[in-house]
């Protein structure tokens, strides 16, 4: 009797130990469960603020970018160099320029070099060694630095300035300084440092000469570069005929001393 009470008390103890097991069990699952829940719906929300965060990073950034290009804008519109009609610098194929608006400076230079050898059929009659029956030697025969353009002021000035330099001392000085402006289409008004309307060989530039220098006889009988006022007038409609009137300071221009007043013209 008193082991069958025993053995009813252990079963008994046995079957509330396992429900008590399976009730904790029952509980960890559970919250296990919630925890996976929780878990997912912090994933979402991440993902979800994550999302409004590259959003508003763009939207922020765009901002930024807008009022950096109206920071730029209005910093270029400060300056002419960057708004319409400013200026600008270059090289235009044929010489340097500096451009503003409708004003334009082009520097301009030219070198010209050589190496001459002179025969003569007689010895030296003097003591002076260019005498000699061969000669020769090399120099610069040309070199010059020059600023052409246009100035607008309303009406506008063409001016070409020509700085030179001695073949004997090599000392820079000014060949060339005059201004132009047009009055008519047929009509033209200049003033300054200028070759003479006089012989066409002269009046071509050095730069663009075919032959290795102008003529013996053009340089015993030119005019050369005078100082004074002129006019250039064409014939509407009638292209090939040309005029060049000028009143100068005659053949010794540049001397010391007052100046003649001479008259020239030329008709092309």
């Amino acid at each position: 009797m008193p082991r069958r009470v025993a053995s009813m008390a252990l079963s008994a103890f046995l079957c509330m130990a396992f429900q008590s097991s399976g009730a904790a069990a029952s509980t960890a699952d559970d919250e296990i469960e919630s925890l996976r829940q929780r878990i997912e719906q912090l994933e979402k929300r991440l993902e979800q603020l994550t999302a409004e965060n590259d959003h508003w990073l763009s939207a922020r950034r765009a901002e930024d970018i807008r009022a950096l290009v109206d920071e730029v804008l209005a910093d270029a519109a400060t300056r002419p160099a960057l708004s319409d009609g400013g200026f600008s610098a270059g090289h235009d194929g044929r010489n340097f320029f500096l451009r503003g608006g409708d004003s334009v400076l082009r520097l301009t230079g030219q070198i010209q070099a050589r190496s001459v050898t002179s025969f003569r059929e007689s010895g030296p009659t003097t003591t002076d060694p260019r005498s000699a029956a061969i000669t020769h030697g090399n120099e610069i025969r040309r070199m010059k630095l020059g600023f052409r353009g246009t100035i607008d002021l309303g009406q506008k000035f063409d001016f070409n300035v020509v700085l030179a330099h001695d073949r004997a001392t090599g000392i820079a000085f000014l060949e060339e300084a005059n201004v132009a402006t047009s009055i008519f289409d047929s009509l033209t008004i200049y003033a300054g440092r200028i070759k003479a309307p006089f012989a066409k060989e002269e009046l071509i530039s050095s730069s663009r000469q075919m032959a290795v220098d102008r003529s013996a006889a053009l340089n015993t009988f030119t005019v050369g570069w005078v100082e004074g006022i002129g006019a250039r007038i064409t014939i509407p409609d009638v292209d090939a005929v040309r005029f060049n009137v000028m009143v100068h300071d005659g053949h010794a221009s540049g001397a010391a001393g007052p100046s003649d007043s001479s008259p020239g013209l030329r008709a092309d």
